[in-house]
């Protein structure tokens, strides 16, 4: 960060559930357990972001539903980012061996510098 004024921002892209149709339809315990989902992401993700901040550094976390690659091109332009740094699975078709499939999407639709970190 070399001394100057960085502000982070973790995005967490929770992917829709095709299963899970609203909040008004199905079972409760199928609400309370989507819910309960969320929470948990939510609150791992604010903890990741407390960490920075009692490093001294400025950090906001936000996580958001949709499909993947658009939620984190999206929010990237919507902040004005001047970076996205992705962690990587590889996961994919044969041909995006090296490069999973929604990095390669976030890669290809960016207005931004991307970097990738291999998460194994």
């Amino acid at each position: 960060f070399c001394g100057t004024q960085v502000e982070l921002c973790l995005i967490h892209v929770a992917e829709p559930d095709p299963a899970f149709v609203g909040w008004d339809a199905g079972p409760q315990s199928v609400r309370e357990s989507v819910a309960k989902h969320f929470h948990e992401e939510h609150v791992s993700i604010q903890n990741y972001a407390q960490t920075f901040r009692d490093e001294g550094y400025s950090c906001k976390a936000r996580l958001i539903q949709g499909p993947s690659a658009e939620s984190i091109n999206g929010e990237a332009k919507k902040i004005g980012a001047d970076l996205i740094v992705l962690g990587t699975h590889g996961k994919g078709i044969t041909k995006q061996l090296l490069v999973g499939s929604v990095s390669e999407s976030v890669l290809r639709n960016s207005q931004c510098p991307v970097l990738l970190i291999p998460t194994r």
